[in-house]
């Protein structure tokens, strides 16, 4: 008896946790590495519980709202790979799907794309990469926790 590839359970489940998992990554990576000390030191020192609550569901929202196409299309070709968790190797696939097809869908989403054709300065392209880079970590991370979740093992 062979066992049939859980291709609704995957695409659901990474349709409803992809991107709310990726926004508490997020939230997470904003508490931890914070760039400016000041804040970082007194702002969330003095945070009530009630207030980092709310902060957990604002970027859980925020993921969700944000992330929805990217986990969509990370499952749409998670399936098609039939990928099966059966070593170390598999949740690096997952990972770098994760990251690729974030990475693309938020710089189609957030620049311009005409002008990035055009450009031919540094700048402009380490921007595109630092920023989008960020995004497209948190991106790979969650399509690797999701997986865990809910991807046959072997």
């Amino acid at each position: 008896m062979t066992a049939t590839y859980p291709t609704g359970k995957v695409l659901t489940y990474y349709a409803l946790f992809g991107g709310g998992i990726g926004g508490l990554i997020h939230l997470i990576s904003v508490m931890l590495f914070s760039m400016n000390e000041t804040i970082s030191r007194h702002s969330w020192q003095h945070i009530g519980l009630n207030n980092f609550f709310l902060a957990m569901l604002a970027a859980i929202a925020f993921g969700t709202l944000f992330g929805f196409i990217p986990s969509i299309l990370t499952s749409i070709i998670i399936v098609l790979r039939k990928i099966v968790l059966s070593s170390v190797w598999q949740y690096f696939r997952l990972f770098v799907i994760g990251c690729f097809v974030t990475f693309f869908i938020f710089v189609i989403a957030f620049h311009d794309i005409n002008r990035l054709v055009t450009s031919n300065t540094l700048v402009t392209w380490l921007g595109i990469l630092v920023f989008n880079g960020r995004l497209a970590i948190v991106g790979g991370l969650s399509s690797v926790i999701v997986g865990k979740l809910v991807l046959p093992k072997s």
